[in-house]
């Protein structure tokens, strides 16, 4: 016991002097990898998993719809900014594709663009069931625990929305040749008031509520 406390100094001072050799060539420190935050890392595990579900579902319309909602909120559970930028920013593509819709859709236009007008129908009807899908799992990841009330009545905003543009394209085939039919001019006029008037100004409304329902919170108003 006696040696190996006399020892122990000896030890401690060759470990100084090896440590503070000036001729000693320092040793590189590695340096440390900046960690990932874990709710990025689950993010990304979620995001994959959606997107894998997505790929498989892509034929089954309900389960489309669940798999893209599962997508939101996985997005929305790694990455809340930017998924309620996404979020907010998908209503303005949505106004974009409808101006085209009702530009093209003018009688003194519409049969120079009917085929424009035609695409532009299909494409926006996926956009939007695809779009309310994401949305409502961003609304339901960030509002449902905090403003349940309120995320609900916003959910049923985003499904209005998605009906409204349904039975607005639906309706759309009112005006293939009306003449062979006995109530022509009933037809015409439904086709007139719901198709291009009705229908389009409530889709128009029901995209600024959508926008609306994703603006930042009071505390951070400077973010988009």
């Amino acid at each position: 016991m006696g040696e190996w406390c006399m020892k122990w100094p000896k030890r401690g001072l060759r470990a100084a002097a090896v440590t503070s050799n000036p001729y000693q060539s320092p040793q590189p420190v590695p340096e440390e990898s900046p960690a990932v935050p874990r709710p990025a890392r689950d993010g990304w595990k979620l995001v994959s998993i959606a997107v894998l579900v997505v790929a498989l579902a892509w034929f089954v319309p309900l389960l489309n719809f669940v798999a893209f909602a599962f997508l939101g909120w996985a997005t929305s559970r790694g990455w809340p900014d930017a998924a309620r930028i996404g979020a907010r920013a998908m209503p303005l593509v949505m106004g974009v594709i409808l101006g085209v819709l009702v530009l093209t859709g003018l009688p003194w236009l519409h049969f120079a663009t009917a085929e424009v007008h035609r695409w532009s129908g299909h494409a926006i009807v996926v956009l939007v069931y695809t779009c309310t899908a994401y949305a409502l799992g961003v609304l339901i990841h960030q509002q449902l625990v905090r403003y349940p009330v309120l995320a609900v009545a916003q959910s049923l905003g985003l499904l209005i929305s998605l009906a409204v543009l349904l039975l607005a394209s639906m309706t759309g085939y009112l005006d293939d040749d009306p003449r062979t039919s006995a109530a022509a001019h009933e037809t015409q006029g439904r086709f007139v008031g719901l198709h291009m008037v009705v229908l389009p100004t409530a889709f128009a409304i029901s995209l600024v509520v959508w926008h609306r329902a994703f603006r930042p919170e009071p505390s951070s108003r400077g973010a988009v």
